[in-house]
């Protein structure tokens, strides 16, 4: 694949990162939560078998690369039926009865999108099944047999409890919060662990398949080297921008214009790094940017708010959390131009990403949460006057 053919995919791979973020953030079901985590750490596990099969290119990497994701696979989908089986009953059904229509609608837009992907769990183990025995037969890899036959064993009884399922139950309850949940501490941590796991492995596989970075070798120091470079690389800077660029558009209902701005400006740091593209010119101009940047945030500080009293204090203690990242990675520049040091900058631009997204589930999170019981309380006066 040439340069533009592996941009295009990064881009569409920020894109599918930043949908499931959304969906994550708004599900209304466990089913929904447990399918996107299993989507994030599925999407993981590819992209580092495919660092795995770049990093050794032969019969042995590749079988490493399918191992890795047939484990993955199998373990993940057992997540997914816990909560595919699992019976929640609520605990008023009159009051689920009496929920505005507009959460009956997206309730059971949540359950139809639900059967999509249990569907497309079943067509992509079976697809990737058909390739790990087409592979075997060529190359009769033992270990990878065991594999394959392991992940049968494991994936025909999962098959047979949707099909018991679905035919014993073709109505569903409103499900409580899950514990992977964004709207729980452990459940955002995870998420944002996940997404950014996603974006530095694809940031890996891609420098790897461009022929910008050669292999570690396996050693400590070759080690050390690549996440370094990769950390700084245009591949995992440019498609993490990318990706909260297209998230922060998806969510862009429950942001004010001020936070929006702020976000953007921060994806802006993420671009203008010296060891993104290379050369004087590129490096020059990103030292300069890096000083405008920091300025117009600033100036965002004394300007105003327009999100409400509690609103605006928290985009006001968000900012100021930005300005230190950012302060620090102004200063940073300095360490990288006299003694090219930039580890310091590139855990502020890390630490900037982090707080965005556990910031984007948090807030979310808490609006949908807000939504849910006012249509609780609707409902509840609406037995109440009857």
């Amino acid at each position: 694949m040439n340069q533009i053919e592996l941009w295009v995919l990064a881009i569409s791979m920020s894109y599918a990162n930043a949908w499931l973020l959304r969906r994550s953030s708004i599900a209304r079901t466990s089913l929904v939560d447990s399918i996107v985590f299993y989507l994030l750490v599925m999407m993981a596990s590819m992209l580092v078998g495919a660092v795995l099969y770049f990093e050794q290119p032969t019969q042995v990497g590749l079988a490493e690369a399918l191992g890795l994701s047939l484990l993955v696979m199998s373990v993940g989908v057992l997540a997914v039926l816990h909560y595919w089986t699992k019976d929640d009953d609520v605990e008023d059904s009159k009051l689920a009865a009496h929920v505005e229509r507009s959460d009956e609608q997206e309730l059971q837009r949540s359950i139809v999108i639900s059967r999509a992907y249990v569907v497309y769990f079943l067509v992509m183990m079976a697809s990737m099944t058909a390739v790990g025995l087409v592979y075997i037969f060529d190359t009769a890899i033992e270990g990878l047999n065991i594999g394959l036959v392991l992940g049968n064993v494991i994936m025909i009884p999962g098959i047979v409890m949707i099909l018991r399922y679905a035919s014993k139950h073709p109505g569903y309850a409103i499900e409580p919060p899950s514990q992977v949940n964004p709207s729980k501490k452990l459940g955002r941590w995870t998420l944002v662990f996940l997404v950014l796991l996603n974006e530095f492995a694809m940031g890996w596989a891609f420098a790897l398949a461009s022929g910008n970075l050669a292999t570690a070798n396996g050693s400590l120091a070759g080690i050390a080297s690549t996440l370094n470079y990769v950390t700084g690389s245009d591949w995992f800077l440019f498609s993490l921008s990318f990706e909260i660029l297209f998230s922060i558009y998806m969510l862009r209902s429950y942001f004010s214009i001020d936070f929006i701005r702020i976000v953007c400006l921060q994806c802006l740091t993420l671009i203008f790094v010296p060891t993104a593209i290379g050369g004087y010119l590129w490096s020059t101009t990103s030292i300069i940017a890096g000083v405008l940047i920091f300025v117009g945030l600033l100036f965002l500080s004394f300007i105003p708010l327009r999100d409400g009293q509690a609103g605006s204090q928290n985009i006001r203690r968000y900012l100021r959390i930005v300005l230190v990242l950012d302060a620090l990675a102004v200063i940073s520049l300095l360490l990288w131009v006299l003694y090219r040091i930039d580890l310091v900058q590139f855990a502020c631009l890390i630490g900037e990403a982090v707080l965005y997204f556990n910031s984007i589930l948090e807030r979310v999170s808490m609006e949908k949460g807000a939504r849910i019981s006012v249509s609780e309380r609707s409902g509840a006066d609406i037995l109440h006057h009857s």
